[in-house]
């Protein structure tokens, strides 16, 4: 994929700032923007053209379930809207899916990013970012993914892309980050240091934690402070970030802030109807993030929410607490679970126009 340096940079800074939020790991520099021997050419490169796999960025962390480190393999692109197109993703998962096929049976790669005795998980990532921030769509809705191509249901479809010609291995994941999800991301982290900034949300690393209940079969490993935001739950229908209780002063005034242990609910669905929140209260239920207390803050980040998402909400915990009530005491409290909308997406990640620079 051809792109200018000025816009690759832009994609590989905003990856490393947003993910080390998320709390993924990033690597030293001198990491960055390698090249690996491919350890399979006569399947990858069979013309001999090349005899090695592109890298951009590693990134990693501890998955909270399983105790697992994930690596992530990543191709970071930088867009503009006009340049989106079904062709180049094709070409960018195949080429990841050699990639991560590689990777571990790689002693340079294992001894960069682990260890000669390797015993993690790579996956591939590719990180889309629309630049100009003028794309709004889901990339995955102009693709028709398909597990097996059948040419007389596909013929003349640009758009189809076929699971089976990826080249990406029995038990190995390939993950799309696309602009909307990126958008999601930024949007919540500016959220919270708005949050932070207003005193609603305690400052520092140690003072905040991504939420993972135990589960019936799966238990969490590991200290809670360390939990980074799974892709799973990135590009998931919510995320939730706990904060601990703690002190810290008011720096202007010199004013003591105690900040109460509590949820906050980034909620990435339109809103459209009580069902949906009505089960989202449940899950939160179940997860026994109301115990205590606690107050529980769910913060919808949409492109177009709907516009009765907040009557909605309203409405299914009034549904919730009545079903659910005994003796008159509602399982959640007046002012307990609270519901807002993020109404300024942050979509831009380009302040003016790149001079000379190519669409991507």
């Amino acid at each position: 994929m051809v792109e200018t340096a000025s816009t690759a940079k832009i994609a590989e800074n905003e990856s490393k700032s947003m993910l080390s939020f998320f709390k993924w790991k990033t690597y030293s520099e001198t990491l960055e923007n390698r090249d690996y021997l491919c350890q399979d050419i006569e399947r990858h490169f069979p013309d001999g053209q090349y005899d090695k796999h592109p890298l951009d960025l590693v990134f990693s962390y501890i998955h909270p379930y399983t105790g697992k480190e994930i690596y992530f393999y990543s191709d970071l692109k930088s867009y503009s809207c006009t340049s989106l197109g079904p062709g180049k993703i094709r070409e960018a998962l195949k080429s990841l899916g050699q990639s991560i096929a590689c990777a571990r049976d790689n002693e340079q790669w294992r001894i960069d990013f682990s260890n000669p005795d390797f015993s993690g998980e790579v996956r591939g990532l590719l990180f889309l970012l629309n630049h100009d921030g003028d794309y709004s769509q889901d990339i995955l809705s102009k693709l028709n993914v398909v597990a097996k191509f059948d040419p007389e249901a596909h013929k003349g479809s640009n758009s189809t892309l076929n699971i089976e010609n990826l080249n990406i291995d029995p038990n190995q994941f390939v993950h799309i980050m696309d602009p909307t999800v990126i958008v999601y991301m930024q949007t919540l982290r500016k959220d919270i240091q708005a949050l932070r900034g207003s005193f609603n949300f305690p400052l520092g690393n140690k003072n905040y934690y991504f939420y993972y209940p135990n589960l019936e079969l799966h238990r969490t490993q590991g200290e809670e402070v360390e939990f980074p935001a799974t892709i799973e739950v990135l590009c998931g229908p919510y995320l939730i970030i706990g904060n601990f209780s703690v002190e810290q002063e008011n720096h202007d005034t010199g004013e003591i802030i105690k900040f109460k242990p509590g949820f906050i609910v980034y909620y990435r669905l339109s809103g459209s109807t009580q069902e949906e929140f009505l089960f989202l209260i449940d899950q939160l239920s179940r997860y026994q993030m109301f115990n205590n207390q606690k107050k529980v803050n769910v913060r919808q980040v949409h492109l177009k929410p709907d516009d009765n998402a907040e009557t909605n909400f309203n409405n299914a915990l009034i549904e919730y607490n009545k079903t659910w009530s005994v003796n008159g005491l509602n399982p959640i409290a007046e002012g307990q679970l609270t519901f807002n909308q993020i109404a300024n997406l942050e979509k831009k990640f380009l302040s003016s126009p790149l001079n000379g620079a190519r669409n991507l």
